[in-house]
């Protein structure tokens, strides 16, 4: 999830679900020890180590993001987030600068307040993202715009932060879609989305904040989750996964020490969410789990964590509404 200034400063089998799957055996065609398995022989396939002292082909875009499958919900809000991107970018083009709309710095502009010593986003970009449904607290408590609590996972604020954000959604997504259900990642993706920006919209009052980060530190919780249920099951790259995600987690908390623009209220709400969904799916996915007697206690603390954060939402005051006044001759000028 990125902060943007102010004006003023989640086995695709039917069976088996949950248990482990070594990333090194994702397979197109099941392989015999000590053989080569042509398998998909393409220019896109690549030779992956059995495990049995034999190789078997696997399409490239199944090492890089274990699970992918072209009919899954993970790809398709990923297209859906890349087109929307595209359209803001497009629409930002069209939107004069708030500022300078007749030649000369509005006086009415928010921007009087903003630090001096602080450089300043490109306005007309965020106005767009405030219309498309950037995450603004004060347009959530003075005209109820629930909206603002979804819809910033759609939305992000330049080229970089879609394609981390894609990245990041395509290396652990597949997998856990996969494994789990579609249905169930669904509802892991934009609970922890709602659930992070819930936090966000408490704390950081003063930004307009865009992107899908809330619902991939769910989904990066998740992983946490099924790396510690499966961890003795799993292959050679699970001290990998374990490193890349704490590198993940290190460089957000660490980068937000550095810059107002990464909202780790977003983050830590995503994770929250995340974890709490994880131990009721995989707790309630076998007896065995080792996260089974954790279940009930989980489904009741994730109510309470959205019963308090909507509470202590509804009791706040909203101390302005900058973005409605100082975007809307600029929407609507051209």
């Amino acid at each position: 999830m990125a902060n943007i200034h102010t004006f003023s400063s989640m086995k695709a089998s039917n069976n088996n679900r949950g248990q482990a799957r070594d990333y090194t055996s994702l397979n197109m065609s099941p392989s015999s020890s000590g053989s080569t398995q042509e398998g998909s022989d393409s220019i896109f396939s690549v030779g992956v180590p059995d495990g049995e002292g034999g190789y078997q082909k696997v399409h490239i875009l199944h090492c890089l993001f274990p699970g992918f499958k072209v009919k899954s919900f993970v790809f398709w809000i990923s297209m859906f987030q890349i087109a929307l991107f595209i359209l803001t970018c497009i629409f930002g083009w069209m939107t004069p600068d708030p500022n300078n709309l007749d030649g000369k710095k509005q006086p009415t502009s928010p921007l009087d307040d903003a630090s001096a010593d602080e450089p300043q986003d490109d306005q007309a970009f965020n106005c767009v993202l405030y219309k498309f449904g950037a995450k603004y607290t004060p347009s959530v408590l003075t005209y109820y715009h629930i909206h603002r609590l979804l819809l910033p996972v759609f939305l992000h604020a330049n080229v970089g932060h879609v394609f981390f954000n894609m990245l990041s959604q395509w290396f652990y997504g597949f997998h856990l879609e996969e494994v789990y259900s579609t249905k169930k990642f669904i509802i892991l993706y934009f609970a922890s989305a709602v659930g992070g920006n819930l936090l966000s919209t408490i704390q950081n009052t003063d930004n307009i904040s865009v992107g899908a980060s809330s619902a991939l530190f769910g989904i990066f919780a998740f992983q946490v989750a099924y790396l510690y249920e499966n961890y003795d099951n799993l292959g050679p790259r699970k001290n990998v996964q374990i490193f890349i995600i704490a590198m993940m987690l290190l460089t957000n908390v660490g980068g937000a020490s550095q810059t107002q623009k990464i909202d780790n209220s977003a983050h830590l709400g995503g994770f929250i969410v995340g974890i709490l969904i994880a131990a009721i799916i995989i707790g309630r996915n076998s007896a065995e789990s080792k996260f089974a007697k954790y279940s009930t206690k989980a489904m009741a603390l994730l109510a309470a964590y959205f019963v308090i954060t909507s509470i202590v939402l509804a009791t706040m005051k909203s101390e302005g509404e900058y973005y409605s006044r100082g975007c809307s001759k600029a929407w609507t000028i051209w």
